[in-house]
């Protein structure tokens, strides 16, 4: 009876967290990992030349690196990471039109003949940003466009710019991914949620858990990835009309767990994904096999395909959001944990 009752709640789970994944007339492939060809244990070290204590977000240019702070005199902080240096503080929190609430980074640039670019979005404020990365150090005028969204869109978790449109996830009735399009504002809603008794008992918290991702796209092969924050470990790789192709399971899930208070008794969820050096990193807060590696936190690489490539055993602290530097071969990331400095570093 027992075997049958853990039989049916796996099913359930699995159910109810890849649903999300998919809409009414297709099923998602799943694929299942059981093992990465390496395993990298690695001990992160505080950076010493950043002192910083209020970032929630980090993305790396070149030698630039991009802190975005959560409160304080300024919005940015900007390093140079060869010559480990603060360049500038720049921004300010406020309400002037060149000032910001709540900003969020996509962790997204681009470059032209007018410079370097990169994207934020404020979920208070409902404008969509590009920034002039080269005028943000300079001093000058750095909005290079300012976007409204709309007032009837809630933005949940972390959004991606494509071409003219932004995707991202939300809780709204009708549907639990979006897509608004920055020109026209036309504003789009994938799959529907669940009718399921089970689904509709979850207090709102859960429900948001169950569809928040943090997504990575791939430009030159058209790929769209979301890494699921929630209680189970488990990678998307979506086409841009919202329909997941297939559904990668990592290792660490651990699936037993009472699906109405999965916050409290489920593995830690995904905290970040970037796309950098050809491949697809994603930070996980803990896990199940921590007792195993005895890690605190996780960054697991796969490929475009979905294949796992290696994972990265943090010993010593989590890191949420991470940025990869090509450049000097390393990892920086945040960790919200610890009493001393917040940003950490360890090379790849």
């Amino acid at each position: 009876m027992t075997l049958k009752l853990n039989s049916n709640i796996l099913v359930y789970c699995l159910l109810l967290y890849c649903i999300g994944c998919q809409n009414k007339e297709q099923t998602t492939k799943i694929e299942y990992v059981d093992t990465f060809k390496e395993d990298t244990t690695v001990i992160a070290k505080e950076v010493e030349w950043i002192d910083n204590y209020q970032a929630k977000g980090i993305l790396c240019i070149d030698t630039f690196l991009i802190l975005l702070n959560r409160k304080g005199d300024f919005v940015f902080d900007i390093y140079n990471t060869q010559q480990k240096k603060l360049i500038t503080k720049s921004a300010t929190f406020g309400r002037g039109p060149s000032e910001f609430a709540m900003p969020q980074l996509t962790r997204q640039y681009y470059k032209n003949k007018n410079g370097t670019f990169f994207y934020l979005w404020d979920s208070k404020r409902k404008f969509f940003y590009t920034i002039n990365l080269e005028k943000l150090i300079s001093g000058k005028e750095f909005i290079e466009n300012k976007v409204p969204l709309s007032d009837y869109l809630t933005i949940q978790s972390h959004v991606i710019k494509i071409d003219s449109v932004i995707i991202g996830s939300t809780m709204m009735k009708e549907g639990s991914l979006f897509k608004y399009n920055l020109k026209s504002s036309k504003l789009d809603f994938w799959p529907d949620y669940p009718n399921d008794e089970k689904y509709n008992k979850l207090i709102e918290p859960e429900k948001y858990s169950l569809f928040a991702k943090h997504w990575v796209y791939n430009e030159q092969t058209k790929q769209l990835v979301g890494s699921y924050s929630n209680g189970i470990n488990q990678l998307g790789f979506f086409n841009l009309d919202g329909e997941c192709l297939k559904s990668i399971m990592l290792p660490t899930v651990d699936y037993h767990f009472n699906a109405k208070r999965f916050n409290d008794e489920a593995p830690r969820y995904a905290a970040n994904a970037v796309g950098a050096l050809g491949n697809i990193y994603v930070s996980y807060r803990e896990y199940p096999l921590k007792e195993q590696h005895n890690a605190k936190g996780l960054i697991c690489v796969f490929d475009w395909n979905g294949q796992p490539i290696k994972q990265y055993l943090i010993k010593n602290t989590l890191l949420t959001s991470f940025a990869i530097d090509s450049i000097n071969n390393k990892v920086y990331g945040c960790a919200p944990d610890n009493d001393n400095r917040t940003i950490f570093e360890f090379d790849l």
